[in-house]
């Protein structure tokens, strides 16, 4: 949602409050900022799409959720913000005309709520995956997950596009001049404050709730893998003293446990005890990583959804540079979440430094093709 802060209480636009007038050099410092932003948005993320059409090894669902979030914003990154940077650059004038502004008021609604609903289908699969581990797998089909996906753009476009589209004609009247570009139902503080609730307030409670019950999932699994490790242990020497050191005398004596009785008092043999190390260390990433998600989330879009709701109620009450930076910082979201989801995983950051190299030396090679198939942690990274 955008809303315009220019409108007095009487319906009336004050000319100092509706322009951001940025001097020439301002312009210049902005545009340099406004651009990096831009850049970041659509080369993460072009660069992630790649990885993911040209790996066969990729497709595993966690992957095609990903693909879709890195495409929402590469669309999010060549269509909201070089755009919005004209009229922010322009003192917030539009100059593409009225029917043009609608259209992409609906493309940039429609990305924006459709990037937090598969940040929610993301949580939900690692849930899931953590609490039904190979039954999940099992059940969990690719035409699932594109069903899940096609609902998700499905409710993304009906939450706001009709509303854009038809909302002076409902009202009889509409209340944005030609110059600007903002959504009819800006100053509707009823709605904006529903509409905000569903995008952002309710995301945001469900997501810390899923990724702090996938937090305990991973405690416990780590807490019953070390007691079992315990228990194998004792078990071990157990049957080691009952077999071998039935008869012993009083003097005292040091046991030397075989190589055999070592290494199963370890838990394991080698292979099996460095497997649990790794799982270890990918649970602990997935906690730290899952975190990151929800904080980056709460920074970017609880400033912006929050000023807009303050603006629909009272116009004057939030500065305009304020509102205007807000904006922006919801969208960069779509900048850094290629390294937030894509660069947290090896296998990314792999592809990628592949592509680099491969640019670099004339040409473009696609990698080896792997199997289908991952293990269970691959899934999840």
């Amino acid at each position: 949602m955008t809303s315009n802060i220019s409108d007095n209480e009487d319906g009336n636009h004050d000319a100092e409050d509706k322009y951001i007038m940025l001097s020439l050099p301002n312009k210049a410092l902005c545009g340099t900022g406004l651009s990096v932003v831009i850049i970041l948005a659509i080369i993460g993320n072009l660069l992630t799409s790649i990885a993911y059409i040209w790996d066969k090894s990729f497709p595993t669902i966690y992957d095609l959720y990903i693909f879709h979030l890195a495409v929402t914003d590469l669309l999010i990154g060549t269509i909201s913000m070089p755009f919005y940077a004209v009229y922010t650059i322009s003192n917030l004038t539009w100059p593409f005309g009225r029917t043009f502004c609608k259209i992409y008021k609906a493309i940039d609604f429609t990305l924006c709520f459709q990037s937090i609903l598969i940040m929610l289908i993301l949580s939900l699969d690692r849930l899931l995956l953590l609490a039904y581990g190979p039954f999940y797998v099992e059940k969990e089909t690719m035409r699932k997950a594109r069903i899940k996906l096609g609902i998700s753009w499905l409710i993304s476009f009906l939450m706001y596009v009709p509303e854009i589209f038809l909302w002076d004609y409902w009202t009889g009247r509409s209340s944005v001049e030609a110059t600007e570009c903002e959504v009819e139902f800006y100053n509707n503080y009823q709605y904006i404050v529903i509409t905000a609730s569903l995008e952002c307030l309710l995301p945001l409670l469900v997501m810390t709730s899923m990724n702090t019950m996938i937090y305990y999932k991973i405690k416990q699994r780590t807490r019953a893998t070390n007691i079992n490790v315990t228990r194998h242990a004792i078990s071990v020497f157990s049957y080691y003293q009952e077999t071998h050191l039935s008869t012993v005398d009083e003097k005292p004596f040091t046991i030397h446990v075989p190589a055999i009785y070592s290494a199963q008092l370890m838990g394991a043999n080698p292979d099996q005890k460095s497997a649990k190390q790794s799982t270890k260390g990918r649970d602990v990433k997935a906690a730290r990583l899952l975190a990151i998600l929800v904080i980056a989330f709460f920074i970017c879009w609880v400033p912006y959804t929050t000023t807009t709701v303050i603006t629909s109620f009272c116009s004057r009450c939030v500065n305009k540079y304020l509102y205007q930076f807000f904006q922006w910082l919801r969208w960069a979201k779509s900048s850094i979440n290629p390294f937030l989801y894509a660069f947290n995983s090896f296998r990314y950051k792999q592809k990628f430094a592949e592509f680099f190299s491969c640019v670099t030396q004339r040409g473009i090679k696609v990698g080896p093709v792997n199997s289908r198939r991952h293990r269970m942690s691959d899934m999840l990274f």
